[in-house]
């Protein structure tokens, strides 16, 4: 019981805290003194103190949406283990029941857009339904290569113990790390996905939704998403934490970061300096284009750990050169441990070259 609620006392912290990294990371980045860590809080308190305005055009649906948008997030919360922990809610198939709560929740708040009657939050709500339908796929396929992987359909179970990975499926769990870290991203609206600062048209998805909604509604749906945030982060530390050091101590921190300094950090400094040192006429197919290799990456990984599996194509090769470098002996688990190497190693000359050609850039006119 004490471990349950732990458990629950623990996402909790991740939901909080991940709001706050993201805000003090980017202004670090940027030089300013930036917002205090807790701001979100402060905010949030302040609107939950706040009664509500409702249009006449709306109907009871927009005035219920918030309630079903953030008790759909916490049940959700609910199904997830913290690391060792046990989670609150657990039984066989719970990570489909989990991903359909969170679609309850996209239901509710894009029917309480479209009843508004506004074309402006219609087009919000058409724009979160593609991205629904485009992000349930990748949450079925991570689901189902955890199940395959550790024989459960229960976050719980999938998660009940430190598991033994070999090299290759270690690549694996980091992929599907990245997987939720990047559905994390869409779920909670942040660059390169939508950017909850502004309210232009052409980047609102996720806010555009929630402009007549105020008070306390706009509380709940605040909280809601940093419950979501924190479900997809978990799952993306877990996963991690599973293949090296599988206790709470280290998938908690591990969550917040992996979110709050990847959301904070890399993509918005990229695109933002894309944007300021692009030609006008440039600057939204340069973005489109840094997006798309955004995406290409993993890709690139993933065949390049197919290929150096053994059996792939490439295996041969990577025999040979660990033959040269250990030896004839090295053969078994020493070889596919080598096989997983080559793969790091071929990022880590990407990210040389890179680093490289980013000290050769000026600095940002915006920022000095």
């Amino acid at each position: 019981m004490v471990g349950i609620a732990l458990n629950t006392l623990l996402m909790i912290v991740v939901a909080i805290a991940i709001p706050g990294v993201i805000n003090r990371t980017r202004a670090t980045l940027a030089g300013r003194k930036g917002l205090p860590f807790v701001q979100h809080l402060r905010n949030v308190r302040l609107l939950l103190r706040k009664g509500s305005v409702y249009s006449t055009t709306t109907t009871a649906l927009f005035r219920i949406a918030p309630a079903v948008y953030l008790g759909a997030a916490i049940v959700a919360m609910l199904f997830m283990p913290v690391a060792d922990l046990y989670p609150l809610i657990s039984f066989e198939g719970d990570v489909i029941c989990f991903a359909y709560t969170l679609a309850l929740a996209r239901v509710a708040i894009i029917l309480a857009a479209m009843d508004t009657g506004s074309s402006f939050e219609g087009m919000g709500a058409a724009r979160e339904a593609l991205y629904g339908a485009l992000i349930e796929p990748a949450l079925m396929i991570g689901f189902a290569t955890l199940a395959m992987f550790c024989g459960y359909t229960s976050f719980a179970d999938i998660f009940a113990h430190e598991q033994s990975f070999n090299a290759q499926i270690t690549i694996v769990m980091f992929l599907i790390a990245y997987l939720f870290i990047t559905i994390a991203f869409v779920e909670s609206g942040r660059v390169p996905v939508d950017d909850p600062r502004t309210h232009l048209e052409l980047t609102m998805i996720h806010e555009v939704m929630c402009l007549d909604y105020s008070g306390i509604d706009m509380g709940m749906i605040h909280i809601a998403g940093w419950l979501k945030t924190a479900c997809f982060s978990m799952i993306a530390a877990n996963a991690i934490a599973a293949t090296c050091c599988f206790h709470w101590w280290f998938a908690v921190p591990l969550a917040i970061l992996l979110t709050g300094i990847s959301v904070g950090i890399g993509v918005p400094a990229s695109w933002t300096y894309i944007s300021e040192s692009s030609e006008s006429n440039n600057r939204g197919r340069n973005i489109c284009i840094s997006q798309m290799s955004w995406g290409f990456g993993p890709m690139i990984i993933l065949l390049l750990g197919m290929f150096f599996a053994p059996g792939g194509y490439l295996f041969g090769w990577v025999e040979s050169i660990g033959h040269l470098i250990g030896g004839k002996e090295l053969a078994g688990d020493a070889l596919n441990v080598f096989s997983s190497r080559v793969v790091f190693f071929s990022l880590f000359v990407v990210a040389f070259i890179a680093w490289n050609m980013q000290r050769k850039l000026e600095e940002s006119k915006e920022w000095t």
